[in-house]
């Protein structure tokens, strides 16, 4: 058989594709909150978060290798904070016009590069 589309998709380590396969681009999202933005996996895990205004608070870890991409267009220098249980490993500000990517490499940490 053939899948046309598919809305949603979670696996385990091994992912197979046969044949024809076409990947989505990942999707852009704005983060122009002031006061802070809050990520969440289910809408930003996997996207570029482009930031015009505010700082990010990444999300309490629910996978591993979850990710996320920074970009900083907000006319300064952001800071990045976490979760109170999860750790940072890496610098948590990020210069403007400047990316970081956010990694949990445990259920507990994000390792940041950039």
């Amino acid at each position: 058989g053939s899948v046309t589309m598919i809305s949603h998709l979670e696996c385990g380590d091994d992912f197979t594709v046969s044949g024809e396969s076409r990947l989505k681009r990942a999707k852009i999202i704005e983060l122009s909150t002031g006061g802070g933005n809050s990520i969440t996996a289910s809408t930003h895990s996997g996207a570029y978060c482009y930031v015009t205004a505010g700082n990010v608070t990444l999300p309490n870890i629910t996978l591993l290798g979850e990710q996320y991409v920074i970009l900083n267009d907000s006319g300064g220098q952001i800071t990045i904070s976490k979760d109170a249980s999860d750790t940072i490993v890496g610098s948590t500000t990020v210069d403007d016009d400047k990316a970081v990517t956010c990694v949990a490499v445990t259920t507990s940490k994000w390792f940041i590069v950039g």
